[in-house]
């Protein structure tokens, strides 16, 4: 028996009677009315087997003590795979069906996608061992075997598609973290060179040298730096007589404001260019996970289906 095709192949049966003690010589088998010796395989019932055409002819077996007459009935049978698709072929096709549900549920409900990937992958391991349990032993690989491992290896890859989607999903968790302190410390730079200018810029205002312990924050009182204000005082000696000229310190005062309000505004602006493209950028990243459960549900279910196809073609025409 061929079983390459099995549950879907059929099978060449004979039947052969032949002479025991008289040779071709001595007696002729023949069938005497051809076809119509052969009677009720129209109403034969197999559990099985379904039987299809069937054959008589007469014919010799050759010795070496010489040719004895014999007759072949020879019949095809056809396997009703019928059993098969309900205890084989329906369960693997849900439970493939079942491992694309993870496809749709969200990549960050870690539970309840590997809880979901690993039953599947372990169902189909225990259909795969049950179905061998009942099949002839043989070297070679049967059409059931192909169908099985093939449906088993789509549910191991939509095990590995999670896998996939949560390694992207922590690389890109921690490429944002790191993006976010890297912000912070050059938004700190930035606010601490600002503030050394404006008061190198309140120094030269005033044309002398600068008090810094005594600040004010720039504005409302809001900001996260403090600017020091100018109460500056200059002196002039020339020729030994001590001139002291003040310095308006509502000038300085003013001027710091100025310079104050500049910074704040530049840094507002770069606060918020900075978070826009922070956001544009975790948006790409989370477009790009997803895309991948969303190339998932569509490529899985077509690839199963072409294999189905080609799979039923072959063994079936």
């Amino acid at each position: 028996m061929d079983l390459r095709k099995y549950p879907m192949d059929e099978q060449n049966c004979t039947l052969q009677f032949e002479s025991y003690g008289y040779n071709f010589q001595d007696m002729v088998y023949v069938w005497r009315r051809g076809k119509a010796s052969i009677s009720g395989l129209t109403t034969l019932k197999l559990q099985q087997f379904h039987v299809g055409s069937y054959d008589v002819h007469s014919s010799k077996a050759t010795y070496e003590t010489g040719d004895f007459p014999k007759i072949i009935f020879s019949f095809q049978i056809q396997r009703q795979a019928f059993y098969f698709i309900l205890q084989t072929y329906i369960p693997s096709i849900l439970l493939v069906v079942l491992s694309w549900v993870s496809f749709w549920i969200n990549p960050d409900a870690v539970p309840a996608r590997v809880a979901l990937g690993i039953t599947t992958v372990l169902t189909m391991t225990t259909l795969i061992t049950g179905a061998r349990q009942a099949l002839p032993k043989i070297s070679y690989i049967k059409a059931i075997d192909v169908y099985l491992v093939i449906c088993f290896l789509f549910s191991f890859a939509a095990l590995l598609e999670y896998a996939v989607v949560n390694f992207q999903s922590s690389r890109i968790a921690a490429a944002v973290k790191k993006e976010k302190e890297r912000e912070g410390e050059g938004l700190q730079e930035v606010k601490v060179d600002k503030a050394m200018e404006a008061e190198k810029k309140c120094k030269s205002a005033g044309d002398s040298g600068c008090n810094p312990s005594e600040g004010e924050p720039l504005g409302n009182g809001q900001g996260n730096l403090a600017l020091s204000v100018c109460n500056a005082v200059s002196a002039e000696k020339e020729l030994g007589d001590a001139r002291v000229k003040s310095i308006n310190i509502e000038d300085c005062r003013g001027k710091s404001a100025n310079v104050g309000d500049d910074m704040k505004k530049s840094a507002s602006i770069g606060d918020q260019l900075a978070v826009v493209v922070r956001r544009f950028s975790d948006a790409t990243r989370m477009v790009q996970v997803a895309t991948i459960d969303n190339f998932a549900r569509f490529s899985f279910p077509a690839m199963f289906l072409a294999f189905n196809l080609v799979y039923f073609m072959f063994y079936c025409l």
